[in-house]
């Protein structure tokens, strides 16, 4: 959903630490930008999956994975979990964000071309959506 990807955005590039983490500002980016090829201290992040929440009618569970590229991965997982688990996003407009929770970590990986480490991370977020005017 486009206003939890803006409020994740928002709360990342909006932390000084991560972005000297990162080197730059301006490298955390959505996973489906065109933007090749990646530089070394690059964050990108996804939407892979929507399920039913515990209240199907009333909830919905995003499942939003990054993608670390820097030999600073485990600091930078670090990071972003401590700025997005348990945060309290304000509030948008067509959605309440009810929850964020790490939900996986994948393996170490190594990015050849880049010559960097690689993480994966997941978090599972519960949005509500608001009720809409009577029909």
């Amino acid at each position: 959903m486009e206003s939890v990807e803006k409020a994740i955005y928002t709360r990342l590039t909006g932390d000084t630490t991560l972005q000297n983490l990162l080197g730059a500002s301006g490298r955390i980016r959505h996973a489906q930008e065109n933007v090749l090829p990646l530089d070394a201290g690059t964050v990108t992040f996804s939407n892979v999956s929507v399920v039913p929440g515990f209240v199907d009618f009333l909830t919905d569970v995003e499942l939003y994975q990054f993608n670390i590229y820097s030999n600073k991965a485990e600091s930078i997982k670090d990071r972003i979990r401590r700025l997005l688990e348990g945060y309290q996003f304000p509030t948008p407009t067509d959605v309440g964000i009810k929850s964020c929770m790490f939900d996986w970590e994948g393996g170490d990986e190594f990015d050849t071309p880049l010559q960097v480490e690689v993480k994966r991370i997941r978090f599972r977020i519960a949005i509500c959506r608001f009720s809409q005017a009577p029909v």
